[in-house]
């Protein structure tokens, strides 16, 4: 493997990923960032990894690199809202939210974290707002228990 190559640390970083060899996807993925630094999507797919180790914070510092060389992509707009939200920050969620919903305005999953996110920042109004409109538009197969339960402490 020829070391000044990012595209092929990035593809071993994904392999691994893909191989549950975390550490050495991760590492692949950095050697890459560190060999181009304008790389978007080793960015991406070292918050992916980071997001599905629930290491929300590190996933969080991706994305932002992420969106500052890619600022219009919804998906990765999307993953970074929710590491936001799963991280507490859920003004920034919001903000992120709003940017996915403006270009995405059915994303049920976006609709859903926007009442979460309203709720645990004590806008009982938006949350029932977003709430309602989740519920009316979601498939009954896309509603978790915990959908139900932030229905109850909204309402």
């Amino acid at each position: 493997l020829d070391p000044t190559l990012v595209r092929a640390h990035y593809r071993m970083g994904q392999y691994f990923v893909r191989y549950k060899k975390n550490q050495e996807g991760y590492d692949a993925l950095d050697k890459a960032i560190k060999l181009d630094p304008n790389f978007a999507p080793a960015y991406q797919e070292a918050g992916d990894l980071l997001f599905a180790l629930k290491r929300y914070d590190a996933a969080k510092r991706m994305y932002e690199s992420y969106i500052g060389l890619r600022p219009d992509d919804p998906l990765v707009l999307r993953r970074y809202a929710q590491a936001l939200y799963k991280g507490a920050q859920y003004e920034g969620a919001l903000e992120q939210i709003n940017k996915v919903l403006a270009q995405r305005p059915d994303d049920i999953v976006m609709i859903r974290l926007r009442a979460w996110s309203n709720h645990e920042l004590g806008r009982t109004a938006e949350a029932r707002q977003a709430i309602d409109k989740f519920f009316s538009q979601a498939k009954p197969t896309a509603i978790t228990y915990r959908d139900y339960e932030y229905r109850g402490r909204i309402a």
